[in-house]
């Protein structure tokens, strides 16, 4: 996942930094601005990771802008304490952690903001005889374990949580990629390349479709429910 955290001087943002990198996922940092979230408007990013004083404080409007431009989006407030978790909750936020030192318990809420965000009820999402565990960060493929690289994993994980969708390249650099790296359209492509080889199986469809300018999965959602409202 690609996740942005908005600095805010709190001691929370280095751990979550440290965290969310240590679990393989693309961080980058941004300040916590009116401005830097109408930037995000336009970037290809799963999580939001907002300090709560400042979404109180002076956030909650913009990221209101941000959400209706990104709906899909997912927000964890870090920081609550009382009646400030509610107040989150009611400008935006999907879910709130008290304290960012608690790895597990902020690693798990970063996976559900995201999945619930995209419409899955659970950890293991899948496409026909895919699934993938964004817990364990494990691939299988009808049942059979596929080993997969950082990268392969990541890309997968992409183009899973927006199946269904056609997801461009432009895109996908941005959510493989940290910041300031300048990767090529030739190396996503052999990354394509080598995870549909993983992916093959006897009288099976390709899994991943080419399109005009980009990539997707169109398998049937047989990992995905409703969310009860």
């Amino acid at each position: 996942m690609h996740i942005v955290v908005l600095e805010s001087g709190q001691d929370w943002i280095g751990s979550a930094q440290r965290h969310f990198r240590r679990a393989g996922h693309i961080v980058s940092l941004m300040d916590p601005t009116p401005e830097g979230l109408d930037h995000l408007a336009v970037a290809s990013l799963d999580l939001l990771a907002i300090d709560a004083g400042r979404l109180c404080a002076d956030l909650a409007r913009p990221l209101a802008t941000l959400l209706g431009r990104q709906p899909e989006l997912a927000v964890v407030a870090i920081g609550a304490r009382g009646e400030q978790a509610a107040d989150c909750l009611d400008a935006g936020a999907d879910l709130v952690v008290a304290d960012a030192g608690d790895r597990d318990t902020l690693l798990a809420s970063a996976i559900a903001a995201v999945r619930r965000a995209r419409g899955h009820a659970g950890p293991r999402i899948a496409a026909g005889p895919l699934s993938l565990d964004l817990h364990g960060r494990t691939c299988a493929l009808n049942g059979r374990p596929v080993a997969l690289s950082d990268t392969e994993y990541r890309l997968l994980e992409a183009l899973l949580l927006r199946q269904g969708t056609v997801v461009t390249r432009s895109m996908l650099l941005e959510l493989l990629y940290e910041p300031g790296a300048e990767p090529q359209a030739r190396t996503l492509d052999l990354f394509v390349h080598r995870l549909r080889w993983k992916l093959a199986a006897p009288r099976m469809p390709n899994l991943i479709e080419t399109r005009r300018n980009g990539f997707a999965i169109t398998a049937a959602r047989s990992g995905a429910q409703p969310i009860a409202a």
